[in-house]
């Protein structure tokens, strides 16, 4: 049902959703190489890197998980479900941080110089809900 409480048509849902999804995935022109499916990417310049939380200037900013091998080719995941390829540990619904080289744990950094950004939330094993924070903090 629809605000106005009339049925919504199956057309309208599925035209909704693929909306949705152009928000929640990038695909760009320039190809980029992209080595590790399930790893979290930087974005700068147009391009995508491996983010890496010892450094702020490959963390601060857009940050997206690779889908495939290929950003153009693939996409990269902006929001949404992702398979991040290993267990970030902590309980189901729990914070997941930005860790090195572009991966998310539970363990919040204490290192001096690095950066803390909240990255998702646990899923359970493999699988986070990736909703990257605008915020971030570095670490003193």
């Amino acid at each position: 049902f629809n605000k106005k409480g009339k049925r919504t048509s199956l057309v309208a849902i599925k035209e909704a959703i693929k909306r949705e999804v152009r928000v929640l995935l990038e695909k760009k022109d320039d190809g980029d190489d992209i080595t590790d499916a399930g790893k979290i990417y930087y974005s700068n310049n147009g391009t995508w890197t491996i983010t890496n939380c010892t450094a702020a200037a490959s963390s601060t900013g857009l940050i997206a998980v690779a889908i495939g091998t290929n950003s153009t080719t693939h996409g990269m995941l902006l929001r949404g479900m992702a398979n991040i390829g290993h267990d970030p540990g902590g309980e189901n619904g729990c914070a997941l941080y930005l860790e090195s080289p572009g991966s998310a744990s539970s363990n919040i950094g204490a290192t001096s110089g690095h950066v803390s950004r909240v990255v998702g939330w646990n899923y359970g094993s493999d699988t986070i809900y990736f909703n990257p924070d605008n915020s971030w903090i570095l670490l003193a």
